[in-house]
């Protein structure tokens, strides 16, 4: 999410805030609402003659039943009273459906968007007890023509409200849902009546209203209730997860109202039944669309259709849901339609979409996915299963959790289960066989896991942050007593040391599966390369401490007769601090073929460059031009 402490100058400096700003300016200055204005349907401002959606422009000044509109495809003009309320419909919805655009700018510090927002929000406050009851297609509205549009419009003001109510006088809010949105809520909820996907967009009004203003009443009902969102779910979705109603369409239209619900819920009940099904109703149409971005027109809906059309959804739907299926989704979005992450709107999910970090904070571990995959485990759930590795790392496919060769081995508890087979800290040989409280968090450039109970350690943490294309490894005790502290790293593939070592007997009890015990004697950086059979390299670099001793040896693997490179830094004392720096870097061998790919490729349309002239030539050029540039 964007930082509101963000200046105005790096606003008008980012091209997609900027943007917002424009929009901004522009429904600043040609908002001007009217209780004599009568919304309509928006279904009836079509061509008479062709069927194409009539040009809509929000600027046009005193629109009437004699106000004349132009089909932007036949030329042909028509008139009257529903062109005229369909208008009033495209506008009221425009400045609605913008509101994005003003949450940006609150965001970023843009005080003129929180003012706008203000003058909005309380001109339909102040009147919209005023506002007729009225429409003819699917229930009644107010300040729209039917239900289904009134809670539209709801929706997309409240998520306003919910992003901006930081910096938002508790008055004004309370004042707004007193005379605004509570009475919205009461007006729709006679309206929910049975099970399609208008249903579920009044639902989810009228459940954004109880969590923006924190009225549990209308959450539950919205929830629970008959006709509630999980009835309508539960009637409503086929066993392929698909809404009954036959159409893609209709299942991304139902799922819209759902996910703007859900992307407030979810601060509030991350663990929601309901955010498990709204992950699988995306998942669900996945396996009908083809050319990886198009997808089947089936009964009603709109024709054609593409991942763009649902793209904003979809980007909502993988920042709540944080699946693979639908972060890869997005990102085929993003190749296919890039100008859509162009849009205001994609900054307040791309953090989250885009994240280098995948935290799982119950399950007590987190990754670090760039500039490549390093795990940091911070404890475990239960003490079933459990391997003594807290504040544990893993770089895949170099060095990982050993796993469990199997129960009955004579080493499975002393050794796999251990935490001196783990890349992790040993405090006195070894840790505590208890379950202990961690803590994950997100710090600058990475992230850091604590564990707070640890006896006899005042404070232990582990933080891992990416620098330009490395990852920096820093493990901090603090004790009140004295104790032996053993940094450990175990590494697969071919082993080279920049600095001298000697052999030493033993490090000690506890360690008696350590072989090939040798001790670094320069007192200078040490730097330790890994080499797999790819061809591919791990790199860690040390600095030179004094008081850190370095020592190398090999110890078992799975199975036991395989062993691995192991690494162990070790100090005595109350207080320490390892430091390290992992880097990688890929084999000769793929660099060398992405080199020759790309060459192959630019050959081969030089090549047929050459064999065509003219304007077929020139749409070549434009092909390669667009291939590796």
């Amino acid at each position: 999410m964007l930082d509101r402490e963000k200046t105005n100058s790096n606003l008008v400096e980012n091209k997609r805030l900027k943007s917002a700003l424009a929009k901004l300016q522009f429904m600043d200055e040609n908002f001007a609402d009217s209780i004599q204005l009568t919304s309509g349907w928006l279904h009836d401002f079509v061509c008479p003659k062709c069927t194409t959606l009539m040009s809509f422009d929000v600027i046009t000044k005193n629109v009437s039943g004699d106000t004349k509109f132009c089909c932007p495809n036949c030329k042909t003009e028509a008139s009257g009273q529903k062109y005229y309320e369909a208008w009033v419909y495209q506008y009221r919805r425009y400045f609605a459906e913008n509101m994005d655009n003003v949450i940006v700018c609150a965001l970023a510090g843009e005080d003129k968007a929180l003012q706008f927002l203000n003058r909005y929000i309380d001109f339909y406050a102040d009147f919209y007890n005023s506002f007729p009851i009225h429409g003819q297609h699917a229930g009644k509205g107010k300040i729209m023509a039917q239900s289904l549009d009134e809670a539209v419009w709801g929706i997309y003001v409240l998520k306003a409200v919910y992003y901006c109510r930081g910096f938002l006088d508790a008055q004004k809010l309370e004042e707004w849902y007193v005379k605004l949105f509570g009475p919205m809520a009461e007006f729709l909820i006679p309206q929910v009546t049975s099970y399609n996907n208008i249903s579920v967009w009044l639902l989810s009004c009228i459940g954004m209203a109880g969590l923006v203003f924190d009225k549990k009443d209308l959450v539950n009902f919205a929830l629970d209730s008959k006709f509630g969102l999980y009835e309508q779910l539960e009637k409503g979705l086929t066993k392929d997860f698909l809404w009954y109603e036959g159409s893609l369409h209709y299942h991304y239209y139902m799922l819209e109202g759902l996910t703007y619900f859900c992307e407030l819920y979810v601060d509030c009940e991350p663990k929601s039944k309901m955010l498990l099904m709204l992950d699988k109703m995306y998942q669900a149409p996945m396996g009908l669309t083809y050319d990886t971005c198009r997808i089947l027109s089936l009964n009603d809906g709109w024709y054609p259709l593409t991942l763009k059309d649902y793209a904003k959804q979809i980007m909502q739907a993988a920042a709540i849901c944080q699946s693979k299926p639908l972060l890869d989704q997005v990102a085929v979005i993003r190749d296919k339609f890039p100008e859509v992450f162009d849009e205001p709107t994609s900054l307040l999910y791309e953090n989250k979409i885009f994240n280098n970090i995948r935290l799982f904070f119950d399950d007590h571990i987190v990754m670090l996915q760039k500039p490549f995959p390093v795990l940091l485990k911070s404890g475990s759930c239960v003490a079933n299963h459990m391997h003594r590795d807290f504040l544990s790392v893993i770089i895949p496919p170099f060095s990982a959790d050993l796993g469990s060769p199997g129960y009955g081995s004579l080493i499975n508890d002393s050794w796999y289960r251990a935490s001196l087979s783990h890349n992790t800290i040993s405090v006195d040989g070894g840790q505590p066989k208890k379950l202990m409280k961690t803590k994950i968090t997100k710090i600058a450039g990475g992230i850091e896991a604590s564990v707070e109970d640890w006896p006899g350690i005042r404070n232990i943490k582990r933080s891992l942050t990416e620098e330009s294309n490395a990852v920096k490894d820093c493990l901090e005790i603090q004790s009140d007593t004295e104790h032996l502290y053993d940094w450990l790293f175990h590494c697969e593939g071919e082993a080279e040391y920049s600095l001298e070592n000697v052999a030493v007997e033993s490090l000690g009890k506890s360690y008696e599966l350590f072989y090939q015990v040798r001790k670094v004697v320069s007192e200078k950086a040490f730097c330790a390369v890994f080499k797999d059979h790819d061809g591919r390299k791990l790199t860690i670099n040390i600095p030179y401490v004094p008081g850190i001793e370095i020592y190398t040896a090999m110890t078992p693997g799975n199975p036991a007769d395989h062993l691995r490179n192991t690494l162990l830094l070790r100090t005595k004392g109350k207080e320490v601090k390892f430091t390290v720096m992992y880097s990688l870097d890929i084999s000769e061998k793929e660099k060398s073929k992405e080199s020759f790919d790309l060459e192959t490729l630019k050959k081969k349309v030089r090549n047929l460059e050459r064999e065509l002239h003219g304007k077929k030539r020139g749409k070549v050029c434009r092909v390669r031009r667009s291939l590796w540039n």
